[in-house]
């Protein structure tokens, strides 16, 4: 039955697992949001295409091609069915590049460590990893899929806007580049040329978001927009937001602050910098707040200050606690070195 709601279609070929994240996800879908099945005991009607042209034929006779807004697979399919035997991860990817729709992937508990994984891979397959752990996974799972369909909205505003000079640029950062239409979605062009000094971490992301990125809406097709849309929004989250530079996690935050980490949870603490939070903008996560390093050192230039502590201390807060290195305790902030010149 058709569905205002936008789909996340789940490659999962274990009906234990299927059905554990079946039930851990549901409550974070609400009336936005729909979890689909792939279905490998379909009859295919391309048995001897390979496997991604097969993907893209059932993905368009679903009738769901225009809705799904994230694709998540396990990195071990089996696919045991009749039908998709030897389906693989890669084959799914490959068609939903191909579709224009951002491909998220796990791998089962007990498979694998999921920590040489992350350890081993390299940023920039085009692909975002999940959590192994189930519960993990749902609470990320929805917030990935509402941000493509936040992204794909921003995207659309901004490149409908064809006069060029309209757009907001920073004096360093290059006209249509990766930086400046990031930037300009997320809706903070001062970061612009920050930006782009990611886009050397990803150089097949950054190839299609210059390619497409510096045509006109008139000349492309929805699926170009759709893939420039999955490019980007990958880029944002296992790039941008993942590695602290332009924006900072809690502990980098506080580290860059010079504030003890516990101690910048604190209420009284964090209210004096809430203005700088990422929020209300596409894959905020309240349960990992990340803040602005530009707008945190607007903050303190604004306060006349150095560091977060002092501003604190100019606000009469008490029982404060400077950052320690966690290699030499001794050491303050040994972070801030690293994230302040990046």
């Amino acid at each position: 039955m058709p569905t205002s709601k936008s789909t996340i279609l789940l490659f999962e070929d274990d009906e234990n697992i299927r059905n554990e994240f079946g039930k851990a996800v549901k409550p974070f879908l609400k009336n936005d949001l729909e979890l689909m099945l792939f279905d490998f005991d379909e009859h295919t009607s391309k048995p001897n295409a390979p496997y991604e042209d097969r993907v893209i034929d059932a993905i368009k006779k679903s009738g769901l091609q225009d809705k799904i807004c994230l694709i998540v697979t396990d990195r071990d399919l089996s696919a045991g069915s009749v039908h998709w035997r030897g389906l693989s991860q890669a084959s799914v990817s490959f068609a939903a590049r191909g579709l224009g729709i951002p491909v998220a992937c796990y791998r089962r508990q007990g498979t694998a460590s999921s920590l040489v994984d992350e350890l081993r891979r390299t940023p920039g397959d085009g692909l975002i990893e999940l959590s192994a752990d189930i519960k993990e996974r749902a609470h990320k799972v929805p917030i990935l899929a509402r941000g493509f369909v936040e992204l794909n909205k921003q995207v659309a505003e901004l490149r409908a806007k064809t006069d060029a000079a309209s757009r907001k640029r920073t004096a360093s950062a290059r006209a249509n580049s990766p930086g400046v239409l990031l930037a300009g979605v997320l809706k903070e062009p001062a970061v612009a040329a920050h930006l782009d000094s990611f886009a050397s971490g990803d150089h097949l992301a950054i190839g299609e978001i210059l390619r497409v990125g510096a045509q006109s809406t008139r000349t492309t097709t929805p699926a170009v927009e759709r893939r420039l849309v999955a490019t980007l929004g990958v880029w944002l989250v296992d790039l941008v937001m993942k590695y602290p530079g332009v924006l900072l996690n809690q502990t980098a935050a506080a580290s860059y602050l010079d504030i003890d980490p516990e101690v910048f949870k604190r209420e009284d603490v964090a209210k004096h910098f809430s203005s700088a939070q990422y929020k209300k903008l596409p894959f905020a996560d309240e349960q990992r707040p990340l803040w602005w390093r530009s707008r945190l050192d607007d903050l303190l230039s604004d306060a006349d200050v150095t560091t977060g502590f002092e501003l604190c201390e100019k606000n009469g807060l008490k029982r404060l606690k400077h950052c320690s290195c966690s290699v030499d305790p001794k050491l303050r902030a040994g972070y801030l070195g690293c994230c302040r010149f990046r």
